[in-house]
């Protein structure tokens, strides 16, 4: 369950990239942007896939987690130009952090709950998604785009302190 909980925090911040950098592009004039910001995005999960895969199963998910959660709350930009200049790295940290947190959920529970612990984690993840979305939007539109960022990015700080405290109670062996 607690993997499943990051999984909430992840996908909160991911609806935020999600939905709102095409309407905050669109705002500020560069809306034919997004598709450039969505196509680094995307391109750099996969690439970080692999990557990510073989340094998590030599040297534990502290080295994918930290780097992943704190280059996916760095998502604070004000112009068009810097917002597409965060695509790589929230690119980066999605694609690290998510599997990293599905493997940890897989791997806590035991084999015969393997399918229980998935199918927990991406419920906790879609609707996270789907809720983030509307809590930011009501966020977006009492304090602005830059503060919907900026709680975004508080709730990453949250997930690795959670994770932090969380990783040293519920897999001892990765310490």
């Amino acid at each position: 369950m607690p993997w499943a909980l990051m999984g909430l925090f992840i996908g909160f911040t991911y609806s935020g990239v999600l939905v709102f950098i095409p309407i905050e592009l669109n705002s500020m004039g560069a809306g034919i942007r997004g598709s450039a910001f969505f196509a680094i995005f995307a391109l750099m999960i996969i690439i970080s896939r692999p990557l990510v895969g073989k340094v998590y199963a030599r040297y534990g998910s502290k080295f994918i987690i930290y780097p992943g959660l704190g280059l996916f709350g760095l998502g604070l930009a004000t112009t068009p130009m810097s917002i597409i200049l965060t695509a790589p790295l929230l690119g980066l940290g999605y694609g690290a952090a998510q599997p990293a947190f599905q493997a940890l959920a897989i791997q806590s529970a035991p084999i015969e709950r393997a399918g229980v612990s998935t199918a927990t984690y991406f419920l906790a993840l879609d609707i996270s998604v789907g809720a983030g979305s509307i809590i930011l939007a009501l966020l977006a539109n009492a304090l602005g785009y830059q503060y919907l960022y900026i709680i975004a990015a508080l709730v990453m700080v949250i997930a690795l302190s959670l994770y932090h405290v969380w990783i040293k109670k519920y897999t001892p062996l990765e310490i």
